[in-house]
């Protein structure tokens, strides 16, 4: 099978437990992990954070991946990053918007390189043992989620969104890649609809919201782990 990894990354910004160095080394950690699970996928690391990469970054990165795209200059992502203090609304919006910004840019040339399946990991997460155990040739045509959870919000915060998909690590098969990119754009829509009248909406609730059901499998187990931004805490999927 031909597998790409869309590694999400924000190198250098004001929120979370973590600094640049710290999440340069995470990121290190994230590479080093699918070159050990998936050494013949190709991986691409999206970069999102308004504070540009400083040179030195840029080349370390370029050297451990495949594949570098940069969106932090996008005005609506300056906008996102300096129109709030909250981490939330910056990580969630940023993230939805720049990768259906880069499924609009690059959802055909995905289609046409042919990847049987498409993965999109948290940057400063790892793969672990349990990635192995998920038969993905026996869900070829799945859009693949960890096993859904309650929310941990009241339903009147959320807009009657009870239950989430993990965001973390999850994937799809290649020629649905168009798919993904409507849902994304539902996402995106939705999220900032949400902010705008005092209510919540993340990434996670957004997925289950507009995530064709008929579409997805669930597993217990897919295999990640890693240390939430805001807090540092310790998690695993």
């Amino acid at each position: 099978m031909s597998d790409l990894f869309v590694v999400t990354s924000a190198i250098n910004t004001r929120f979370g437990a973590f600094n640049a160095e710290e999440r340069l080394e995470q990121t290190r950690q994230t590479v080093a992990s699918i070159r050990r699970r998936a050494p013949s996928a190709h991986v691409c690391l999206v970069e999102m954070a308004a504070i540009a990469l400083e040179p030195g970054q840029r080349d370390e990165l370029r050297s451990l991946v495949d594949t570098l795209m940069e969106y932090g200059s996008l005005p609506a992502v300056s906008e996102i990053y300096h129109g709030t203090e909250s981490w939330d609304v910056v990580k969630n919006a940023t993230e939805v918007l720049c990768l259906r910004t880069f499924l609009q840019d690059y959802g055909q040339i995905l289609q046409e390189r042919a990847f049987d399946r498409i993965f999109k990991l948290s940057g400063r997460y790892v793969l672990g043992d349990a990635f192995q155990t998920v038969d993905y040739a026996g869900l070829r045509e799945r859009i693949v989620f960890a096993r859904r959870r309650p929310s941990q919000f009241p339903i009147e915060l959320t807009g009657g969104i009870a239950e989430q998909y993990m965001s973390r690590l999850w994937s799809w098969p290649g020629p649905l890649t168009l798919t993904i990119t409507e849902v994304y754009g539902r996402c995106l829509t939705h999220m900032f609809e949400r902010f705008r009248s005092g209510g919540y909406c993340d990434i996670e609730h957004a997925l289950f919201r507009f995530m064709p059901a008929a579409l997805v499998s669930e597993v217990d187990q897919i295999g990640v782990s890693g240390r939430l931004g805001p807090n540092g805490r310790s998690v695993e999927d």
